[in-house]
């Protein structure tokens, strides 16, 4: 991999960070909620680097960025966005997004944004009736109230059913550990509450961008047939399905960089 420069930008008061590595064109890579651009992308990163210019943010609740705000919406993150790539001088660029940034770059595809060439989304949602705003709420409140207990929900049912049938009680026990030093952040719950509310459901059709849409086939935090569904109504969106758990960045990390690099270079 080739060296990554870690940088960072004042917004009102708080503090984003973000990597840049590589050279050629960019490609803007959005984590998800709890986790962080260096866990959710490293693979990925490695990968882009040889030929491009590879740009991936931490949103609050990810490495040093902090949010002096109560609260953050979908709006914010995008204006984070626009502000690193002025910085950086990026006028077009690829975007690649999971769960929460898969949900963002829907987002900023939505609006039209005319620098974006190519967008991938992964793992992204609609709001379907009660159950995403449930499910936010119900693993906010965990993650306040309990941390270790946040983990070990995370381990149960972000994993496929495979997977964690391979997965030794040792073995899950040492990546909860992990995850409980490694991995918490105030500012991470106000990336949650936010998901309880998201709605792109009746803008999602205004994506124009060449949109590859990547769902898991045992996802049971956003589930596949919402994939499926937003696939449908992107006029030029594909669709892949990857056998894997909604952890599929780490469960089936190789197929889906294949399939994130093919679709970018072709």
């Amino acid at each position: 991999m080739g060296s990554i420069t870690s940088k960072s930008i004042e917004i009102s008061g708080s503090t984003i960070e973000y990597y840049v590595s590589g050279n050629g064109d960019a490609v803007l890579l959005l984590h998800g909620a709890a986790t962080s651009s260096m866990e959710n992308w490293k693979a990925t990163i490695d990968s882009l680097t040889r030929t491009r210019k590879v740009i991936a943010i931490n949103f609050p609740g990810a490495g040093e960025s902090k949010w002096t705000a109560e609260t953050i919406e979908i709006t914010d993150l995008g204006l984070i966005v626009q502000h690193i790539l002025q910085t950086e001088k990026i006028a077009q660029y690829d975007v690649v997004g999971f769960s929460t940034g898969a949900m963002l770059a829907l987002h900023l595809g939505a609006s039209q944004e005319a620098g974006i060439k190519k967008l991938i989304a992964i793992a992204p949602w609609l709001k379907d009736g009660g159950r995403s705003q449930l499910f936010f709420e119900t693993w906010g409140t965990i993650y306040k109230t309990d941390p270790g207990l946040f983990h070990r929900y995370n381990a149960l049912n972000f994993l496929s059913g495979r997977t964690l049938g391979l997965l030794s009680r040792e073995a899950l026990e040492s990546s909860i550990q992990s995850n409980i030093t490694s991995n918490i952040h105030k500012d991470m719950a106000k990336i949650i509450k936010m998901n309880e509310t998201l709605n792109l459901n009746d803008i999602i059709t205004n994506v124009k961008a060449r949109t590859l849409i990547i769902g898991f086939s045992d996802d049971r935090i956003t589930l596949v047939k919402n994939a499926r569904e937003i696939a449908n109504f992107i006029p030029a969106a594909t669709y892949i399905e990857i056998e894997a758990g909604h952890a599929g960045p780490w469960e089936a990390t190789e197929q889906m960089n294949q399939v994130v690099l093919k679709f970018l270079y072709e």
